[in-house]
Order: structure tokens, then sequence, then C-alpha cells
């Protein structure tokens, strides 16, 4: 019970921590492909809010993934995407 009452506290700071520390995290490193240090990074900023918060990492990282995932999948299709096709028959000088 006093675990989930820990818990059901953290959940708002918890929650605006996690929206806070990815765009900040993506925009120190905005390359792809460096998941595993953004979230090694994440989990050290968590981790120096106590002990509560390392308790619940693995929640807290599936909280992550599942954030990252939603932001990527809202995220309007690149430019590439939507540029219509070139039609051969326009010649332009």
């Amino acid at each position: 019970m006093k675990t989930a009452l820990a818990w059901l506290q953290l959940i708002p700071a918890l929650i605006a921590a996690i929206v806070s520390i990815i765009p900040a995290l993506n925009n120190l490193l905005p390359q792809k492909g460096q998941g595993a240090t953004k979230l090694a990074l994440a989990k050290l900023v968590l981790e120096k809010a106590g002990d509560a918060v390392m308790t619940f990492w693995p929640i807290i990282e599936e909280l992550i993934a599942a954030f990252c995932s939603a932001k990527k999948d809202a995220e309007p299709a690149t430019a590439d995407a939507v540029t219509p096709p070139v039609d051969p028959t326009v010649i332009v000088p």
C-alpha cells in the first residue's frame, strides 16, 4: 500500500519531468540512433530525484519509450514524403 501511495504521489511530477527531459535530450543529441545514450542521461537525471524514482525505473523507462513513440507517430511526414512526383512532360527552362 505504501508503494502504491508513493507511486500515485510521484506520477504528476514524473510525467512533467519526462515531458521536459525528452525535448532537452533531443536538443542536446539531435542525431538519430542516440536513443540508448539519451535514455542513460534521462536515468542519470531522474536518479538524482531520489530512491523512489529508481524503484520505479522499469516503469519510467516504459513511459519514456511510450512518450517518444507517441511523439514520433505524431510528427508530420517529412518534406520528401509529401513532395509530388516530378512530371516528366513538364520542361523547366
